[in-house]
């Protein structure tokens, strides 16, 4: 095999760490920085470009009617519906154990 067809191998556990020096000190994540991207003025210099995107978002939900933006935006406001359910044991005819009825009404609680 030559070096542009050699598979990367997979990290096993127990090995050798693929990183063992871990992130640098003071390394920055992703969302960090996009965090920071979006606080810079925009090149008007009147708004961040995060309140940019704010408007975005909000003209693509209101003014365009995209349905999939509206549903975003709701799950960011509200957080999703939740849905309960509720079910009844027969204890009469079951051929599960005792344990196996109690997880299983964990479960649809």
């Amino acid at each position: 095999m030559n070096d542009n067809t050699q598979e990367k191998q997979a990290w096993e556990k127990g090995g050798p760490s693929p990183n063992p020096h871990g992130r640098p000190k003071g390394a920055k994540n992703f969302t960090t920085k996009v965090k920071e991207a979006l606080m810079v003025l925009s090149e008007d210099g009147h708004q961040t470009k995060e309140a940019l995107l704010v408007n975005k978002v909000l003209e693509k939900a209101i003014v365009d009617g995209d349905t999939q933006m509206l549903k975003l935006m709701w799950n960011y406001f509200d957080g999703m519906p939740t849905q309960k359910i509720e079910a009844e044991v027969d204890n009469k005819d079951s051929s599960l154990t005792e344990e196996q009825k109690q997880q299983l009404l964990k479960m649809i609680q």
